[in-house]
């Protein structure tokens, strides 16, 4: 493995990713390659030589060291709540990773039933802290870049704090692997006498030791020019009972999905005031997404933000101004949306809520302050007042399960406004249950849109297996399911249905032809057969 030239990919990958977020911080985009060097190098550098970014970033796992700390052993997390869960995923991530890297060491481990990993993400966040943050684990919330990069700030701008170097406009190079120490091994345990000879040692070098050198090699690497947009060139026709998508030729990355985005966005700012930093400054971003002024001040009531939100998020997750109404008012693009309904077209539709049970990446919509505005009303106006946001969960709650919302301009105690969730109540047919729920109901606008491009892209039917390994065939649509079997390169499948899950797109497939449920596949791994 050249360092050089695995450092050189991660810059060029994820510089433009990391770059906004050292603003105002004398931290460096070289520090930052040369900490996602150390702690999950060893793994990218041949994830990368045949996996797409997102399953890169899902198979940054590692650590299986035994340690003292929570959870000492397999008994230890089984014994917390969903500790039963998260082993079954951790236990099988270890499997994954090391089938994926070809390190036989994990292969070795992942054959132990005991054997687990501890450490999630690029930067690696530790399972030590999964009884207070459960859902970034079990959610696999470690698979978006931007989550495992401001968990990683916010750990790197404690240690600056702790070291004194919070107001430096910069740092020496020995400054800068003591902020990356203390990241490895808490304060608590950093001794500035010790120097770079502190930190986990690897049997050649300590951790100081090897970012030092780390951060040599990633100042030898210019920053990436930004890419020059261009029209590939039309693929031929591909010919019949083939992929659709030639080998060898690599398709653009998707957006994330609006689940992931409106995650994303909660992570980082839910329980911060729309008046404070540094929320305030990221609502800036809302409205402009929403065709506003940035200037727009949130804490006053005519310039609620909760429809730049959704905007936002929209926009993120690749819509376009022709699939939805990006607005600073939730009536305009419900408007819009139903009349796509009625139309019988676009991504976006508004439907009745006794007539579409709500899915992950949908809107709710409902009256605020009281009013008792219906469906035919917001088919027929806009300019009311109401609220919508995002469905991003499904959980019971007292014995009643419902759908979770995330949304902007959202109550918070003590405060104006926030990021936060809701929760609402379903019928037994998974309908929202207006007799459980205060405000009234308006629309549930059905997200036909999936990490930027619409399901009728991924049609069902006759698909083939695409991998260079072999794709897992599980009994539920997600990684942490048991694997039924492995399905080999070129293995031909039937798509019955696709379903969206916060870990990604699923497809339900039949192995005989007989249409009977097989099992479920990660959706990024087949093909379509061409008619």
């Amino acid at each position: 493995m050249a360092i050089k030239d695995e450092i050189k990919f991660f810059k060029d990958q994820f510089a433009a990713d990391i770059a906004p977020a050292l603003a105002g911080t004398p931290l460096s985009v070289d520090l930052m390659c040369a900490i996602a060097f150390q702690e999950t190098g060893e793994l990218w550098s041949k994830l990368r030589l045949h996996l797409p970014r997102e399953e890169i970033l899902r198979l940054c796992v590692g650590d299986t060291l035994d340690r003292n700390a929570f959870p000492k052993n397999k008994a230890a997390l089984i014994a917390v709540e969903q500790g039963q869960r998260m082993f079954g995923l951790a236990h099988q991530l270890l499997i994954e990773m090391g089938n994926a890297t070809g390190i036989e060491a994990y292969q070795r481990l992942g054959r132990n039933p005991n054997k687990f990993v501890h450490g999630y993400g690029i930067f690696q966040s530790d399972l030590q802290f999964f009884r207070d943050e459960p859902d970034f684990f079990l959610e696999q919330r470690w698979t978006s870049f931007d989550i495992c990069l401001d968990k990683a700030m916010k750990e790197l701008k404690g240690g600056l704090r702790q070291l004194g170097f919070a107001n430096k406009t910069s740092l020496t190079d020995l400054e800068s692997a003591f902020v990356a120490i203390v990241y490895n091994t808490g304060f608590r345990n950093f001794k500035a006498s010790k120097g770079l000879q502190q930190g986990h040692f690897d049997g050649m070098h300590f951790y100081g030791e090897n970012i030092d050198h780390f951060l040599q090699i990633a100042r030898t690497i210019p920053m990436p020019t930004p890419a020059v947009a261009r029209v590939p060139p039309e693929p031929p026709m591909a010919p019949a009972f083939a992929p659709a998508v030639p080998r060898g030729v690599p398709t653009p990355a998707a957006p994330p999905s609006i689940v992931t985005i409106a995650k994303g966005e909660f992570d980082r700012f839910h329980g911060i005031d729309e008046g404070t930093q540094p929320l305030r400054g990221r609502i800036a971003d809302y409205y402009e997404a929403g065709g506003g002024s940035r200037d727009l001040d949130p804490t006053l009531n005519e310039n609620a933000w909760s429809a730049a939100f959704v905007s936002f998020c929209g926009k993120q997750s690749g819509a376009t101004a022709d699939q939805f109404r990006f607005s600073l008012s939730h009536s305009v693009f419900v408007h819009a949306a139903i009349a796509n309904a009625d139309a019988n077209r676009g991504v976006f539709r508004g439907r009745r809520i006794t007539e579409h049970a709500p899915k992950l990446g949908d809107l709710i919509h409902h009256n605020r302050d009281g009013a008792t505005l219906g469906f035919d009303f917001a088919r027929a106006n806009t300019g009311y007042p109401s609220h919508s946001a995002i469905v991003v969960d499904f959980e019971v709650r007292n014995g009643i399960r419902g759908a979770v919302t995330i949304g902007g301009n959202e109550g918070l105690a003590g405060g104006s406004g926030t990021v936060g969730t809701k929760f609402f109540a379903l019928d037994a047919n998974g309908f929202l249950d207006q007799s459980r729920i205060r405000p009234r109901l308006i629309c549930v606008v059905e997200n036909l849109l999936a990490a930027g491009a619409a399901v009728s892209a991924m049609p069902l039917g006759p698909h083939v297996v695409n991998v260079r390994t072999d794709l897992k065939l599980r009994g539920g649509p997600g990684p942490e399911f048991s694997v039924i079997k492995s399905l080999a390169d070129g293995t031909r499948l039937n798509v019955l249905e696709f379903t969206d899950t916060p870990s990604g797109r699923w497809a339900v497939v039949d192995l005989e032809g007989d249409g009977v449920k097989d099992g479920f596949v990660f959706a990024k791994f087949i093909d379509p057969v061409a008619s």
